[in-house]
């Protein structure tokens, strides 16, 4: 039977890989949940049973103390209790603590279990996170042709005007290097008033 199920399980798997790969991984680990249901099972009545030796551990050590829980105002208070009870109770405690060893073995036993099954599986999800969310065809684009993506802005220059000195006429370099000297010739004399308009009298009747 279980051979007739392992070659089942590896042809259904090899099948479904024809369908990607997360499908392929998904089917592992659903396949992988389902011949491990018994350990989870293992693990929970280890885990309860644990838990209820520890509770009656500690019932018992309150009871050899002359202590009881008190539900109902959620605290311990003191107790005084029979013989036989207290008998009882010895008798209880000591197959309890005796038992406690095994059953501890076994429940750690099952823990390490259970952490393996929920390593694989969150392995399992983390992969198949990273198979569909993971972006194959930009990278294919910007490996193949990355023109094809957005890349920001570019400014291309169309017919470029090469600005040369032979291109600049004689009039704006002689204007230039008149503005240029007029700032140096009036910082280094300030003359008079009547000096200046004669200057200008003679310089217009020169032109005209």
């Amino acid at each position: 039977f279980f051979d007739l199920a392992g070659g089942s399980a590896l042809r259904i798997i090899s099948i479904s890989g024809f369908f990607g790969l997360s499908v392929l991984v998904s089917l592992i680990l659903d396949i992988t949940s389902f011949l491990t249901a018994h350990i989870t099972c293992f693990y929970i009545i280890s885990a309860r049973f644990h838990n209820l030796q520890l509770n009656l551990l500690s019932s018992l050590w309150k009871l050899f103390r002359g202590l009881k829980y008190n539900p109902l105002r959620n605290r311990i208070d003191s107790c005084d209790y029979e013989l036989d009870q207290l008998l009882f109770g010895t008798i209880l405690f000591t197959l309890t603590v005796f038992l406690f060893p095994t059953t501890a073995v076994y429940y750690f036993y099952f823990v390490m279990l259970r952490l393996l099954l929920v390593t694989i599986n969150a392995a399992g999800g983390l992969l198949l996170a990273i198979l569909n969310h993971f972006p194959l065809y930009p990278i294919m684009i910007f490996l193949k042709k990355p023109q094809m993506l957005p890349s920001g802005i570019r400014f291309v220059v169309v017919n470029p005007i090469n600005l040369t000195s032979s291109s600049i006429p004689p009039s704006s370099s002689s204007s230039s290097s008149s503005l240029s000297s007029s700032p140096s010739s009036s910082s280094s004399s300030l003359p008079s008033p009547s000096s200046s308009s004669v200057s200008s009298s003679t310089s217009s009747s020169a032109t005209f």
